[in-house]
């Protein structure tokens, strides 16, 4: 969807527009201690939708005022500093999680201008989207095994958070790694062998009905 609709920032705005009427009327008819809440404001479509285009825009402010490195890691500090601000009472509706996205899309541009020719930040970027697909599998099957519940639960009992965040993160890791040279040239495959089939049938299928015309 995305490089259909950003081809035009008028669409954009009016999904944008659109996007956040829904969630503000989830947000006017939802009580905050229902238990749906955080999906509906957050990991519901148009939810989620609003604060994709958010970033967007955030980005396109970029492009007719460049950011310089210094000015992005400053807007990523303050990222930071709000994620820290927010605490663990994240609700999707208030004026941080909305300002949250903005100023992390307006960090981006300076920083990938710094690091595009680093081979290690490319790498890193590489892993970005196999960890956001498999973190949510890989993380809560931890603690589905009964051998690695019993290290766990120590760990859980101590109040040991940092070294179980750190575990998690290192499989995550692993995982996406993984996931990145063993599945995902398999994937390009397979995708492009299917898309030339297409290409080639599509032709085929519709001769007969040209000759049937003429």
């Amino acid at each position: 969807m995305a490089p259909l609709i950003l081809r035009s920032n008028r669409l954009a705005l009016a999904l944008l527009l659109a996007s956040a009427a829904i969630r503000g009327a989830i947000l006017a008819t939802v009580a905050r201690s229902d238990p749906g809440f955080a999906n509906l404001t957050f990991f519901f479509f148009p939810a989620t939708f609003m604060f994709f285009l958010l970033g967007h825009f955030g980005a396109v402010v970029c492009r007719y005022r460049s950011i310089n490195l210094v000015g992005s890691l400053g807007l990523l500090c303050l990222v930071a500093a709000l994620c820290y601000q927010a605490g663990n009472q994240v609700t999707f509706d208030g004026w941080l999680s909305h300002l949250l996205p903005v100023c992390f899309a307006l960090a981006l541009p300076g920083i990938f201008a710094a690091t595009k020719d680093n081979r290690l930040f490319n790498f890193l970027g590489d892993l970005t989207y196999p960890l956001y697909l498999t973190h949510g599998v890989t993380i809560p099957l931890l603690f589905l095994s009964p051998q690695l519940h019993r290290w766990f639960v120590p760990l859980i009992e101590s109040k040991a958070a940092v070294a179980l965040l750190l575990i998690g993160v290192v499989l995550a890791c692993l995982v996406a790694v993984a996931t990145h040279y063993l599945i995902e040239p398999l994937a390009r495959y397979v995708s492009s062998r299917a898309l030339d089939m297409v290409a080639r049938l599509a032709p085929a299928a519709a001769s007969p009905s040209r000759t049937k015309i003429e």
